[in-house]
């Protein structure tokens, strides 16, 4: 593992270079482990915020709030998005350095 960070949620989007994509905990597809591409929402988040928080694809996003009585928190999946992205303040971005551990695999050793 490299690093964690948190998400941020940020402003309503405005139209400018700092709108990006930001990952919710609605948008995970538990079927392929990955993001659901429908939908996806626009946020409006600093440059010096998303510093570290940009998504690649050997990071591991972890929910950390938002279960129910049907649906429990620390559901994980992969990044498999090319798109410019952030994650919401409600996920936890793992970033793993893939010399050490297949992304995909750390992905599935929290189940």
């Amino acid at each position: 593992m490299d690093y964690i960070v948190n998400g941020i949620w940020g402003e309503d989007s405005v139209g400018d270079k700092n709108d990006i994509v930001c990952v919710r905990v609605a948008d995970f597809d538990m079927s392929k482990l990955g993001i659901s591409k429908e939908n996806l929402t626009q946020r409006n988040i600093n440059m010096s915020q998303q510093n570290n928080r940009i998504l690649s694809q050997n990071d591991i996003l972890i929910e950390k709030s938002g279960g129910g009585e049907k649906q429990t928190v620390g559901r994980v999946i992969s990044i498999d998005i090319d798109e410019k992205a952030v994650c919401s303040n409600f996920v936890g971005k793992i970033a793993i350095k893939s010399e050490e551990i297949i992304p995909r695999f750390g992905t599935y050793l929290f189940f």
